[in-house]
């Protein structure tokens, strides 16, 4: 039986969740193209990408890895060590609207349209 990754609504972004989306992306893969590949759901992928669950070790972490084209864990930590990665202005943005309450986000959203026009 598979382990289970309980969501939660803490976002904690980690270099490693920034760095698998963007490999993921410089692979030209799609969320639904990796879900489908590793049979499994859309969200875990996601949940993963954004902070929500922890990264799954073990084969589930192996397999992930060769979708990406990544031979192994070990070379990802070590590729991991040597590039910085910063969260982009969006990224941040994303997990502060994430974090902050309706009433807030009422707020945010009418300075987002006083900006926008």
């Amino acid at each position: 039986m598979a382990k289970k990754y309980r969501r939660t609504q803490t976002i904690h972004i980690t270099p490693e969740s920034i760095y698998l989306r963007r490999i993921r992306l410089k692979a030209g893969l799609s969320i639904r193209k990796v879900a489908k590949i590793l049979s499994c759901s859309e969200a875990l992928i996601r949940h993963i990408e954004k902070g929500r669950l922890d990264i799954p070790k073990g084969d589930f972490f192996a397999r992930l890895l060769s979708v990406y084209g990544i031979p192994s864990e070990k070379s990802f930590y070590d590729r991991l060590s040597r590039m910085k990665i910063e969260i982009t202005p969006r990224e941040e943005l994303e997990n502060i609207v994430r974090s902050i309450d309706d009433e807030k986000i009422k707020i945010l959203l009418s300075v987002a349209k006083g900006l926008a026009n």
